[in-house]
């Protein structure tokens, strides 16, 4: 999506231009689409699983005219690149879960959220459960989670917003899973790079004197746990590592905090893909989407964290635990050439009459001791 392109700055800043030039490579393209969610790159990945409202209404009229060609260049850039980074998530939780929200506090029709799209993927099951949950006692399901006791007068809000985003959250891992089967499919050799996301808002507070709450939290909270699911996905992949983006302070030129004040309902649309937000975010974000976008510092940040996780600094030493042993990588938490131990017993003492010897098990690669 945006986030690989230098939006708001020059051309050619991207971390995908330094990571480029960090590994000597002249023949790359950045193919960052100001929008996309995980479903909509999928469906330009797979025309066949088709599009939703969301994309034919915001996203489409913006490439009028260019989206077939669009689709051939990400195509082709597909099936023929050694290395490919994919960045993609945060619309499926920012502008298109805020518009559904301000849809709903403003009473504007959302778009359908279809759950039986999902039907039969594994973590549909997961999503009914929670939402039986806190369908049944929406007041004990978010005290129990939180230990925030929800006002009644905010009870039809709260079931809405748990709604959006725990479809938002099915359907974003539904399609990057199904991205990272295709890329697979079409190109098995391809290294994929899984780069992770970042909370823009840590330190920000709203209160309106009705209504408060740490919006900095609630998005760490959703910011987290898509982290660890890319970083699982990419465990479970072959060619496939994940890129931790933790320190936000690297990657916004400055870090917004304090408390924002305006009315909820208040909104403002974004440039590019033409839905609405609510305006304290852009107050507490100087009134500028690029700001939500990695500064200069932050493209350099992310293609150091690139560079250090592809680059791999492995350790001539063993390193082990009782399950086996591999060489380290100083960069990452990779296991290279890991292998299980094989023991032979060691005497430490000799027995003399009357005295027990003693003696253990060691690996006769990596010395690692037992029993």
């Amino acid at each position: 999506d945006s986030l690989v392109l230098a939006t708001g700055l020059e051309s050619g800043v991207s971390y995908s231009d330094k990571v480029a030039e960090a590994l000597g490579l002249s023949n790359y393209a950045v193919l960052g689409l100001p929008g996309f969610r995980t479903n909509d790159l999928h469906y330009f990945l797979n025309p066949e699983v088709g599009t939703d409202e969301y994309y034919e209404e915001v996203l489409l009229p913006e490439m009028e005219g260019v989206e077939e060609e669009l689709n051939a260049i990400m195509l082709e850039a597909v099936e023929t690149s050694d290395i490919i980074t994919l960045q993609v998530g945060a619309n499926n939780f920012g502008a298109y879960a805020f518009s559904q929200l301000v849809a709903y506090m403003t009473g504007e029709e959302m778009y359908e959220m279809d759950w039986d799209k999902y039907t039969g993927y594994e973590l549909s099951e997961v999503a009914a459960e929670i939402k039986a949950e806190y369908t049944d006692d929406l007041f004990a399901y978010v005290y129990e989670q939180t230990g925030f006791a929800i006002p009644e007068e905010m009870l039809p809000m709260a079931t809405t917003l748990l709604d959006i985003v725990l479809f938002t959250s099915l359907e974003y891992a539904a399609n990057l899973e199904a991205i990272v089967d295709i890329i697979h499919e079409r190109n098995e050799e391809a290294y994929l790079v899984l780069v992770g996301t970042y909370n823009p808002l840590r330190g920000v507070y709203y209160d309106d004197g009705e209504t408060a709450f740490e919006v900095g939290a609630l998005v760490e909270a959703v910011t987290s746990v898509i982290d660890a699911y890319i970083a699982q996905l990419a465990a479970e992949e072959e060619n496939c590592v994940y890129v931790a983006i933790e320190e936000t302070e690297m990657i916004l030129d400055t870090l917004p905090a304090g408390y924002v004040s305006k009315n909820l309902a208040d909104t403002v649309e974004i440039p590019f893909v033409g839905v609405s937000v609510p305006e304290f975010l852009f107050e507490v974000l100087g009134n500028n989407f690029e700001s939500l976008h990695p500064s200069e510092a932050g493209h350099e940040y992310i293609k150091d964290q690139i560079i250090a996780t592809i680059s791999h600094e492995v350790s001539e030493e063993w390193t082990s635990d009782e399950t086996g042993h591999w060489h380290a990588c100083a960069g990452c938490e990779e296991q290279f050439d890991f292998a299980e131990h094989t023991f032979e017993w060691v005497i430490d003492e000799e027995a003399k009459p009357g005295v027990a010897g003693s003696k253990h098990e060691e690996c006769t690669e990596c010395g690692y001791k037992q029993n």
